[in-house]
Formats: C-alpha cells, sequence, structure tokens
C-alpha cells in the first residue's frame, strides 16, 4: 500500500480545529488502510466481538451494601463537583436546568470517540424529568460528600464543654477523641468558641430527612442563581455519541463503554488535575448487538486480552457497586407512589428495590471470566477533550446499568427525557433503521462520508 495512501490516517478521532473535509479524509485514509474482508465485517457489524462471546454472562453475586461503599469516592476525589455541593445548604433549588455544553475542546463537528461526526450528547446518569431522582444517593458517591455531612451532632467534650463534630464517612478508631476534637476547633473560625465550648448560636443542628431529600435533589439539580451546581446537567456527565438514543441511553441499551484504566485511577479522576484522556474498551451485546456493531466500523485499535480482563473486573466491581446502592433505605425517598403509576421503566425499578430490600431477589448478575479465553477482536478508542471527556466514575455507573439490562435486572430507571441533549439536533440520522436489500455499498459508503459520518445506513442490517 503506497504510503500517500494512509499517511493520513489517525490515531485517534479529534475535531478540535478540523472540518468536515479533514475529517473526511482521515476517514478514508483509515479504511485504505483496512482489507476488503475488514471492511465488509465492519460495515456489517460482525467484524468486533460481542459480550456475549467474550464474557461469562452466567454469573450471579449476593447484594451488599459494602460494596456500594468500596466505589464511593472520598470529598477530594470529588474535586471537580465543589460546586454542586457548595450552596445545597444555602440557595433554592433550580426550577429548571440548562445542561452545560460537553467537554471539549472547540470540537465543532460534534466528533465522537469512534469518528461519527454531528453526534448528539448523551447523558451518562438520567437527567429526566422524574427518574433523576432516583439518582441522588449515587450523586453523593460520585462527587464525595454527602448531603449532611456539614450537619453535626453535639457531642461533649472530654472536659465538659460542648463540642460539635461532624460524623465520620469511615470509622477513625486510631485517633484518640480529644485529638479529634482539637482537629474540629482548628477547622472553625476563633470566635465560634469561647472557654465554655461553642457560641449557641453558631451550633449547627442535625438535618431533618426532608433537608436531606431536598438535599440530594440539589445536588443532582443544582440551585437557582449559581452555575455549575447541576451534576445531572454537569460537562463530565456527557460525552457525544452517534446514536446513543436508540443504543446507549435507552431502555433497552445494546452498549457498553468501559474506561481501560485501574480502579483507583476512575476513583482519582475527579481530584484536582487529574482530568486526563484515557481510552475506552466498547462492545456491543443484545438483539440489536449487530447494527450497534456498525457504530464501530472506523474505530481505530482492538484490545489486548489483559485490557479484555481488566474491563471485566471493573465491570463487575461497578455492577457490585450500584447493586448495593438499592440497600439504602431512602434510596426512593423523593418519589410519590403517583410516579410510578405512569412510568414503567421507574415501576419496573421500583419493584426492583422493594426485592432487594424485602431479600426475595438475593443476587445480581455479574460479568464472569471464561475458563478459556479465546481470540477476540474488541473496539478500542480514546475518550479526549478533541471528542469529549466526560468522567470515567459516571462511565462505568452507565455501563453497569446498561449491563444489568442485559440480564434482566436493570438497576436503575432510564425514562428519556423530552429534550435528550444540550443543543438541538441537526440530524436526521438514527431517527429510524434501515433495512435495504441489494446496496451499493461503496456509494452509500461515500454518501456518509459527504455527511460527515458512517451509520447504519451504510450497510445493510
Amino acid at each position: 500500500m503506497a504510503a500517500r495512501e494512509t499517511e493520513n490516517a489517525p490515531t485517534e478521532w479529534i475535531g478540535t480545529g478540523k472540518d468536515e473535509d479533514h475529517i473526511a479524509n482521515e476517514k478514508l485514509a483509515f479504511l485504505a488502510t483496512l482489507t476488503v474482508d475488514q471492511s465488509s465485517r465492519r460495515g456489517a457489524g460482525v467484524y468486533f466481538s460481542f459480550m456475549e462471546d467474550v464474557w461469562d454472562n452466567t454469573a450471579t453475586a449476593p447484594f451488599n451494601a459494602a460494596d456500594f461503599e468500596s466505589i464511593r469516592r472520598s470529598q477530594s476525589q470529588g474535586f471537580v463537583y465543589q460546586l454542586c455541593s457548595k450552596f445545597i445548604d444555602t440557595h433554592e433549588m433550580a426550577k429548571g436546568s440548562r445542561s452545560a455544553t460537553t467537554n471539549t475542546n472547540d470540537n465543532n463537528l460534534r466528533i465522537d470517540a469512534y469518528g461519527s461526526s454531528d453526534c448528539p450528547s448523551a447523558h451518562l446518569l438520567s437527567h429526566a424529568e422524574v427518574c433523576h431522582k432516583a439518582f441522588g444517593i449515587l450523586a453523593e458517591a460520585c462527587v464525595g460528600k454527602k448531603v449532611d455531612d456539614d450537619f453535626g451532632v453535639t457531642t461533649p467534650d472530654p472536659k465538659g464543654a460542648g463540642v460539635t463534630t461532624v460524623a465520620a464517612v469511615a470509622p477513625v478508631a486510631a485517633v484518640p477523641v480529644a485529638a479529634a476534637v482539637v482537629e474540629k476547633r482548628k477547622r472553625q473560625p476563633p470566635e465560634r468558641y469561647t472557654d465554655s465550648g461553642p457560641s449557641k448560636k453558631k451550633t449547627k443542628k442535625q438535618k431533618t430527612k426532608e433537608q436531606i431529600a431536598e438535599g440530594r435533589l440539589k445536588l443532582w439539580n443544582g440551585v437557582s442563581g449559581k452555575a455549575n451546581t447541576s451534576l445531572k446537567g454537569h460537562k463530565f456527565n456527557k460525552m457525544y455519541f452517534h446514536q446513543q438514543e436508540t443504543y446507549y441511553d435507552t431502555e433497552h441499551p445494546s452498549v457498553l463503554v468501559i474506561p481501560l484504566l485501574s480502579f483507583k485511577e476512575i476513583m482519582d479522576w475527579g481530584m484536582q488535575g487529574h482530568q486526563t484522556s484515557y481510552d475506552v474498551l466498547t462492545i456491543t451485546f443484545g438483539e440489536k448487538r449487530k447494527r450497534a456493531g456498525q457504530l464501530l466500523t472506523l474505530v481505530l485499535d482492538e484490545c489486548r486480552l489483559d485490557e479484555i480482563e481488566q474491563a471485566r473486573a471493573l465491570l463487575e466491581t461497578f455492577v457490585r457497586g450500584v447493586a448495593g446502592s438499592l440497600l439504602n433505605k431512602d434510596i426512593e425517598q423523593n418519589f410519590k407512589e403517583s410516579d410510578y403509576e405512569t412510568n414503567p421503566s421507574l415501576k419496573a425499578w421500583h419493584q426492583l428495590v422493594e426485592r432487594v430490600q424485602n431479600k426475595s431477589q438475593p443476587t445480581i448478575g455479574i460479568p464472569g471470566a471464561r475458563q478459556q479465553p479465546g481470540s477476540f477482536h474488541v473496539a478500542k478508542s480514546r475518550l479526549s477533550r478533541g471528542n469529549s471527556l466526560p468522567d470515567p466514575w459516571l462511565v462505568m455507573i452507565k455501563a453497569a446499568i446498561n449491563y444489568s439490562s442485559f440480564r434482566k435486572t436493570k438497576l436503575m430507571p432510564a425514562c428519556r427525557p423530552e429534550n435528550i441533549g444540550d443543543e438541538e439536533m441537526n440530524t436526521t440520522q438514527g431517527e429510524e433503521l434501515y433495512v435495504k436489500d441489494n446496496v451499493d455499498h461503496a456509494a452509500e459508503l461515500a454518501l456518509s462520508l459527504r455527511r460527515g459520518g458512517t451509520s447504519i445506513e451504510i450497510f445493510s442490517a
């Protein structure tokens, strides 16, 4: 193959500073590196392996609250979301919030990590009007701060003075009580303390259940008069994904996206200065797996076997973690009975929560490792600000939810909102599925490239 035919082939899909002609030339250069058989199989959605073949999908694990605590971030790990919790005690909840733009660097063509253009934004966790209320417990775990952390209980000082202390997220038995009191006093403004203890005027009271419930809604919705306080609308809760409403963010998804990072890297990504690009494994499954596989036509790389196993282990950890959150007695605290009656997705989730909490459903399906792993083709792409760069913790929560849907026990409700993105979609691709006979694939590919992306229009389903 002549060098000039492939010299423009990209190593990752980046839209920053590029126009449609530039992207089209990169796509053609990459396709020139493939054999005819590879091109045909990719276009038909059957080149990359399906999840059913790669992992053992019969394994189960018990619901365990400790598994949820294991994926809860610390406050420093949730640094990038500090505005989401900063004003929940002082401001009213926003009556409506507009999503922030997706985390990109001038990706005006809205290129996704798979080479498609003009893509809508997929919200990793729900921003639907009703179903978002199910995500308050997960929101706390994401930002690393419980809604009632700032409200303490009055405990006796060893010398007899009353001191307000904040309950710790994890026990700190190794620290003597007196030392903990001294440390607390150091953190408080000096004028709040007198010789007999803290000023009664400044002493905080423990939050009521109603305040905690409202605080979790504020954490998710944001507050009035303050920008960037909504977790559901946060730029790190979004990623560009072609036809996301059909295959990714839907009641019956067909795609998993899993960061190829260590567990620690995922937990630490929200720390100050840790927002770096990362690779992801993408795999399709279910009845629409071949059609979803066509979205991977332009994927530039493939995962190694150790990366496939790393992704499986991460998925198992987060499936267990999200499953454990359902044991929290407050998880449905912001719903009314009428909410369940009008929304099938929410009703099914409500029934699952009941079964989990009354122990009539003791286990959740998890991905298991195959005893004899085979030779697989599994898509590997890169998320960056050149396409879109979401929080990998949220990407993993979405992966866990989508996997649980495949196992017929969807851990969180979908509840599609009326407005599915932060901007109006300016494409009709994905609004319907095309099934064509006697397709001229070369002509369809050329047409799609002129449009700026590949889609399932290229090949028959």
